[in-house]
């Protein structure tokens, strides 16, 4: 114990107060609290000295003891504290510990912050055991490689061994369950059919070509060390984030979203591929074109900023559909149950653990809202509602996701609609909720479910949504984003961050036509005047009218098969390094078919000489102009020659260059 440390912080004296043979009691005290944290032993020598000059000597003596036991009971805590947090790693341990100490200070008996440690631990300890390796071997990269290298001979081993060296012919279902047995051990799995309806069309000797070459496929992944890696990487940034969770690293007055290392992390990557990028051309020596890499990344929706005008404009068009045709809109809020839930807040906005929170991840718990959701829809259909509208996925402050939609309905349809959304939303654990039985009504639901019903006279649908799209693109417009308490801009970096680590898509439209048929379009400058549809629909999204595309392709309640403008594709048969065919979008087709993109670009590293004026001269030549005055401020293509587009960036996806400017959603 530092007495110099106490006499500081206390401004008290103890060779004053303890003087002559008092000071015996002090040495006697000071024995008893040697061997504890000062900031558990400062408050019992605080509480002794406030005693002292009141007491007998045989009231000292008992006091003395009651010290002595209380120091012996924190000390054995103690011990069993640094025995289990040895099961986890020195990170989350440390914050633990710190944690642990500012409980037992708070309630000093140690029983709540015994089950609170206890509580912690097994969650991460249950982690941990997910992977049939010690988390050492995953710590680096170059371990990493060595791991991917060795599990994928093990996978690669187990097919030789059920073929007898390839030399045998071995049912499909019964070679992919043996050689993905090794991928079983870590919960990897690469995309299979459903294997066992997969067996019964087997049965009844159906056609089985399509499942066997998404088994072949799925064999390619299992020996690839590559595919390996990925998967490692994944796991164990996705497993340090959830320590961080679950030691309350992540959450309000913290690090609200992610953890503070993620976000550095994240951070560092976003530089880094800015840089690259920098530093690319994407050429075509066929058309004797070139731009800089940096330009067609912001020209398109990488671009956070055309993100977040084109998910306006859809929303807009949305509404201007829902107002001709009579709809009604509807504003929903979806959480899921308290379990889910590491941190949450009180009534004046302080966070703490949630006691009832049950070890769940942020991708846990989007898949329990995914399902649910998939429950509405099935449910949707047998009662032909067909919405159509807007889902926004964002983190609570602690990570945990939770959902915005924003639909429009048939009038005669809003009520049906909404009490099935609110069955399903709070179809589990409606006791914290206080709903005893199945009678109830969405107003009953909040905060698991609530909902608003659209006023124009008091604003536009499309003015619920701008906040939450903005919040979570780039923060534009957002001066404060109270669930993270800092500004905007700052936010949406964490809420970036938290989707890319937790791989959840943020934004899906619900119903109307296909939105990369609207981008194909959009590149196509000149009219289209052998194909009227085509025509109507290019026009309509060349003026980034939403509705107007959506009327001249199909309407609303057209299906996605039947819709008449649709995008043209060409294959490359298994092209890639599993096998897989290689699907390209040229263009698109109605009556006629439009190439929008031509072939033949590539990457290369830009010459000292490719820039300033050389670099500006032929980006007037590759890129058309951004805006006019029938048309939103941006486009979501960089056109190359007029009408034609430059192709896709497989190269740069390869090398997984855009990962942090793609589209969560």
């Amino acid at each position: 114990m530092d007495i110099n440390e106490f006499e500081e912080q206390t401004r008290i004296s103890l060779s004053a107060v303890f003087t002559g043979s008092a000071n015996a009691d002090l040495q006697c005290v000071l024995t008893y609290l040697a061997s504890i944290p000062d900031e558990l032993a400062f408050p019992l020598l605080l509480g002794f000295i406030g005693q002292y000059p009141k007491l007998s000597e045989l009231q000292i003596q008992n006091v003395k003891r009651d010290i002595e036991v209380k120091a012996h009971n924190i000390e054995t805590n103690l011990k069993w504290m640094k025995k289990l947090l040895q099961r986890i790693p020195d990170d989350p341990a440390r914050t633990l510990k710190n944690e642990y100490l500012r409980r037992y200070k708070k309630y000093p008996n140690g029983r709540s912050s015994n089950i609170w440690l206890r509580k912690s631990v097994e969650f991460i300890d249950k982690v941990m055991r997910k992977f049939p390796v010690p988390l050492y071997y995953l710590s680096t990269e170059a371990r990493r490689t060595e791991i991917a290298h060795k599990w994928s001979s093990s996978c690669s081993l187990e097919l030789e061994r059920v073929t007898e060296q390839r030399s045998k012919s071995v049912d499909a279902i019964e070679l992919i369950t043996a050689v993905k047995q090794p991928a079983d051990l870590w919960g990897f799995c690469p995309c299979l059919p459903n294997l066992k309806k997969m067996k019964q069309k087997q049965e009844q000797g159906k056609d089985i070509s399509d499942e066997l070459d998404i088994i072949a496929r799925a064999l390619a992944r299992l020996i690839d060390e590559k595919w390996w890696l990925s998967q490692l990487e994944k796991a164990y940034k996705q497993f340090k984030e959830h320590a961080a969770i679950i030691v309350g690293k992540v959450r309000s007055g913290v690090s609200p979203y992610v953890s503070y290392k993620t976000l550095i992390d994240y951070q560092a990557r976003k530089t880094a591929n800015s840089n690259w990028i920098k530093m690319m051309m994407v050429v075509n020596e066929e058309h004797e074109l070139e731009l800089p890499l940096i330009e067609a990344v912001k020209a398109s929706i990488s671009n956070p900023e055309n993100r977040r005008t084109e998910l306006m404009v859809r929303m807009r068009g949305f509404e201007q559909l829902a107002e001709e045709h009579g709809y009604i809109g509807e504003f929903y809020t979806w959480t899921a149950p308290s379990k889910y839930h590491s941190w949450t807040k009180n009534d004046s906005g302080r966070s703490y653990a949630n006691a009832a929170y049950q070890g769940a991840t942020p991708r846990d718990t989007q898949q329990y809202l995914c399902k649910q959701w998939a429950k509405v829809r099935a449910k949707f259909e047998r009662e032909k509602i067909e919405p159509f509208g807007f889902r926004v996925v964002e983190p609570h402050h602690d990570g945990t996701p939770h959902w915005h939609l924003l639909l429009f309905f048939k009038p005669e349809q809003v009520e049906l609609a909404r009490q099935i959304i609110c069955e399903y939303a709070v179809q589990h654990d409606k006791e914290e909720l206080n709903i005893k039985d199945n009678n109830f009504t969405p107003d009953d639901c909040s905060p698991r479910f609530d909902y608003k019903t659209i006023d124009p006279a008091q604003g536009s649908a499309t003015g619920y949504l701008a906040k939450y799209i903005a919040k979570n693109i780039d923060g534009a417009y957002v001066d404060v984003d109270y669930e993270a308490e800092s500004s905007g801009k700052h936010a949406a970096e964490g809420v970036a961050a938290w989707a890319s680590t937790w791989r959840i898509r943020q934004f899906q439209q619900i119903g109307g036509a296909p939105v990369t048929v609207w981008r194909e379009l959009r590149r196509l400058r000149k009219a289209i005047v052998k194909d009227d549809v085509l025509e109507r629909a290019r026009k309509a999204a060349d003026a980034a009218n939403w509705q107007g595309y959506i009327e001249a392709n199909g309407g609303l309640g057209c299906k996605r098969g039947n819709r008449p403008v649709k995008l043209a594709k060409i294959v490359n048969e298994a092209a890639n390094r599993y096998g897989e065919d290689i699907i390209k979008i040229i263009g698109v087709m109605a009556n006629t078919k439009v190439e929008t993109r031509l072939e033949g670009w590539k990457l290369q590293k830009a010459e000292p000489e490719n820039t300033e004026a050389k670099v500006d001269a032929q980006c007037d030549e590759a890129v058309c102009s951004l805006s006019s005055d029938n048309c939103a401020s941006w486009r979501s293509d960089n056109n190359c020659t007029e009408g034609i587009a430059f192709a896709n960036f497989e190269e740069q996806q390869r090398h997984n260059s855009l990962a942090v400017f793609h589209d969560s959603g």
